[in-house]
């Protein structure tokens, strides 16, 4: 076996100029203001005795190759002290890159001719040596018995062709291909592609060996003067999951950005391979009841978190019953969740951020696609490049309409109009250089609904017809990147219209809102020493219009009026805007601590109110190898939403809802797969939109309110490495709320004390897995029923609330839920079997209480029973 090391002194020097910019920070204020004096001679350590990483003896077998990247603390006396893995190969080389790597010894760097201590990275690359076969003497046409020369033209290959994964076509890099009797091999290279020269003709065994791929062995036959191409396909270790995993890096300061690959999303129970949807499984996060078509963050409104791709609100998350989100999991990288700290880039809410990012193009990506189709929709995906344009076509349609219009008669069912959905996206990657490039975005989404309401309440007779509600959006995001010598910049605009329909009868209610978010964005990043430099440009108008038809209060039936005497038309329309500008700065006070301070100033036009100016602090700290420390604290601040600064509706003169939070925990990393994340915090909230205390004919809404949100989050993560991942995520919370001053504290709406999460996937022989999720939750708040009133004029009763708002909670939540993989693999393509079982042993959870018609009798409302979901897919 071959093990070479070599120092990178690039990053040797970058490591040591950090250094010294942060002793240079904290130096004398003379020294720092002398400019006369020449600047000390800095030298980089030197290697004197390198010491051979040895192949790992578990490897040999598989003959895998791989590269680790070593972060080494040198001291003064050239000794190496700490050993840290800053590029990962696997278990098995690490450990035997740091073995050798301790033992390294350099000639220390010196400042000014005095040694200092450094950090800096070492690599070592392992692969197997195949020994190769010696010809003996043999008899030939020479004059002494030997072998004349054998001539070929240049460039001639008698054996080549490339290594592709079989069922996805993707090429398999760095491959090892050999000939073990000819004592010949190769490597492929970034297309998969191999080639060996002149070999003797014959038929040959050859081999391949790959990270993550079963051995692969074949026979080829070469003819003498003629090139032979082959195709080898290699099958992966497992195809329950082929893609590999992509993690972000952390951006500097993060406080508690949460990252899920896609890999990790595909393979979690009963959210069926859903970005959004799995965030739900993450510590801070409330269980929402039902189906859920929201998402509560440490336990504020559905619409305190801002829900964005590449910096872009979306007006719609779910889809109806909120099974599915409104965008195709499968042209994301990944998902970046903050239940709170996110970084001031951000802003206009006082909850979470939840971010998705698009998936980049790759150079080797082949021409794939997906047609898979399940009991709730039917969708497709194609992408492929061409040249230095790439293309992404994802669609999907749901057609439950489509089943109970053929299978159930006419008149049995109170649909018109069944839950029906749809969604698209067009993605277009363009490289215009290796300092440019852009992507573009076109997505939308539908959904309807309609009921039939065969006998209307009493004393609301326009009812008669039904119920309809809609939502449906389109929109495009644009995407410019830029990268230069120390700076980075990114511009990014969108476009996004959307519109919520609702309506009750043919001429008694009818509610159409509309509105379109129009975003532009620009980023900018100076520096890459101990002092960073970020700013931007964030602005938002959102053109809204409010179109209402509603009975007139007041008017008679049977008195000579027609219908329209009855109704009144209502319209509002206006603009909100928010110009805002951000700057952070990022000191790296030490290789290992980072502080970032920022500030956010936002400004709100149109028929809002105030401005906000807010500052925020992170920092990390990252002790050794296995503990970093972490705190944050800020100001946030969120606009009214329109339909509170509606006049006659809301209050046009409301101001910013505001929030300050704070927090602080710990990240500890065990062994290379293992990390455990606790963090505590602390969120007040004030300035919140509430209904006055006495009625008011003008005034519906003020700012009154109060709150605070404080607790626990816990999240202990096994990462995807080898045949298992999974994760435990706990929250211990409690969300109080004042609507007014000097009233008593009550829970929050979505209050939910303890919340406790467990995920855990396993790979099986055979392109078998097996996936389980477990939940417990503590039941939501409600105010009870304390009595009902008839109502002789409307011969009905009218339920009185008790005046104690909240007091009861329902039954604690908990299920269980399954969900087997399983993938056939041909040579093109590939077909995926899964079944995923939502709450397997049927348990009866109470999302809500029902009151007969005079509030004598309750019954609980439980959730769904057990669900069994059957789904197909099929992906070349």
């Amino acid at each position: 076996m071959i093990a070479i090391g070599r120092t990178i002194p690039r990053q040797a020097c970058m490591a040591l100029l950090v250094m010294l910019g942060a002793v240079a920070l904290a130096g004398a204020p003379g020294a720092a203001l002398a400019q006369n004096k020449a600047p000390p001679k800095v030298e980089p350590p030197k290697l004197i005795t390198y010491v051979k990483a040895v192949y790992p003896e578990a490897l040999r077998a598989r003959g895998l190759r791989g590269e680790v990247v070593l972060e080494l603390d040198i001291g003064v006396d050239g000794t190496v002290g700490k050993v840290a893995v800053f590029k990962s190969a696997g278990p098995d080389f690490d450990a035997a890159a740091k073995v050798a790597g301790a033992r390294l010894l350099f000639k220390p760097a010196t400042v000014g001719g005095k040694a200092t201590p450094v950090r800096i990275r070492f690599r070592y690359r392992f692969k197997m040596e195949v020994a190769a076969a010696r010809r003996g003497p043999s008899r030939g046409p020479g004059r002494y018995g030997r072998r004349g020369p054998v001539l070929a033209p240049a460039g001639f290959s008698s054996f080549r062709g490339q290594v592709l994964q079989r069922g996805t076509r993707r090429p398999v890099v760095s491959a090892l291909v050999l000939l073990p009797k000819l004592g010949k091999e190769t490597v492929t290279d970034a297309d998969g592609g191999f080639a060996f020269g002149l070999l003797p003709s014959g038929r040959h065994t050859v081999q391949v060996q790959a990270a993550g791929h079963k051995a692969y062995r074949s026979k080829v036959r070469v003819r003498k003067g003629a090139t032979t191409d082959r195709v080898l396909r290699p099958e992966r270790d497992s195809y329950t999951l082929y893609r590999a995993s992509v993690t972000a890096p952390p951006e500097p300061g993060e406080m508690s950005r949460r990252e899920l690959s896609v890999e990790e999303i595909q393979r979690i129970p009963g959210v069926y391979g859903d970005a959004f949807k799995v965030v739900q499984n993450l510590p801070g996060v409330a269980r929402v009841p039902g189906l859920g078509g929201q998402i509560i963050v440490r336990g504020s409104a559905p619409g305190d978190t801002q829900v964005m791709i590449e910096g872009v609100s979306v007006p719609l998350l779910y889809h109806f019953g909120g099974v599915y989100s409104v965008v195709n999991t499968d042209i994301l990288e990944g998902i970046d969740f903050f239940p709170g700290s996110y970084p001031v880039r951000y802003g206009r809410k006082t909850g979470g951020l939840l971010q998705a990012r698009l998936k980049l193009p790759k150079a080797d990506e082949p021409w794939h696609g997906y047609v898979e189709s399940n009991v709730f929709h039917t969708g497709f995906l194609l992408g492929g490049n061409w040249g230095d344009t790439s293309f992404t076509l994802a669609g999907r349609r749901s057609y439950i309409d489509w089943v109970l219009n053929a299978v159930v008669p006419d008149g049995v069912l109170p649909f018109t109009v069944a839950p029906r959905y749809y969604d698209y996206q067009v993605k277009v990657d363009h490289i215009f250089s290796r300092h440019f490039n852009a992507t573009l975005l076109v997505l939308g989404s539908d959904d309807a609904l309609e009921l039939v309401i065969d006998r209307p309440p009493a004393g609301f007779s326009e009812a008669e017809g039904g119920l309809h509600f809609g939502t449906v959006f389109h929109g495009a995001i644009g995407l410019l990147r830029f990268s230069g010598t120390g700076w980075t910049a990114r511009t990014t605009l969108g476009y996004v219209d959307g519109a919520v329909t609702f309506g009750v009868g043919t001429q008694a209610l009818d509610v159409d809102i509309s509105a379109a978010d129009i975003t532009l964005r620009q980023d900018v990043t100076f520096g890459e020493g101990p002092v960073q430099l970020r700013a931007g440009f964030d602005m938002l108008a959102t053109p809204y219009d409010i179109n209402v038809l509603l009975p007139q209060v007041g008017a008679e039936e049977g008195k000579g009026e027609d219908a329209d005497s009855r109704l009144r038309f209502w319209a509002y329309d206006e603009t909100f805007s928010s110009p805002s500008l951000w700057l952070d700065a990022v000191f790296k006070m030490h290789p290992d601590l980072e502080v970032v301070p920022g500030l956010r100033v936002d400004l709100y036009g149109g028929n809002a109110n105030g401005r906000a100016i807010l500052g925020r602090l992170n920092t990390r700290w990252r002790i050794d190898e296995q503990w970093t420390v972490k705190a944050a604290i800020g100001q946030t601040a969120q606009p009214p939403s329109f339909q509170y600064l509606v006049p006659r509706f809301g209050n046009p003169d409301l101001l910013p809802a505001g929030g300050f939070e704070t927090a602080a925990g710990f990240e500890l990393s065990l062994w290379d797969r293992v990390t455990v994340d606790l963090q505590g915090f602390y969120k007040v909230l004030y300035d919140l939109p509430v209904q006055p205390a006495e009625f008011f004919p003008t005034v519906l809404v003020v700012n009154e309110g109060a709150g605070r949100i404080y607790g626990l989050e816990l999240l202990a993560r096994h990462k995807p490495v080898g045949r298992f991942f999974g994760w435990i995520a706990y929250t211990l919370m409690r969300a109080e709320e004042t609507p007014h001053p000097g009233d008593p504290s009550r829970p929050m709406e979505w209050d939910q004390t303890h919340i406790l999460t467990a995920v855990a996937s396993y790979k099986l022989p055979w392109n078998f897995e097996v996936s389980g999720r477990f939940r417990v939750v503590t039941g939501n708040p409600f105010t009870e029923v304390a009595t009902a009133v008839y109502d002789e004029d409307d011969d009905n009763y009218n339920r009185i609330a008790s005046s104690c708002i909240r007091c009861a909670r329902l039954p604690a939540f908990h299920q269980f839920d399954l969900r087997l993989d399983r993938k056939w693999v041909w040579d093109t393509w590939m077909l995926g079997v899964y079944l995923d079982v939502q709450n397997v042993y049927n348990q009866a959870n109470v999302e809500g209480i029902r009151y007969n018609y005079d509030a004598t009798l309750q019954t609980p409302q439980t959730g769904l029973p057990i669900i069994p979901s059957l789904g197909l897919r099929g992906e070349f």
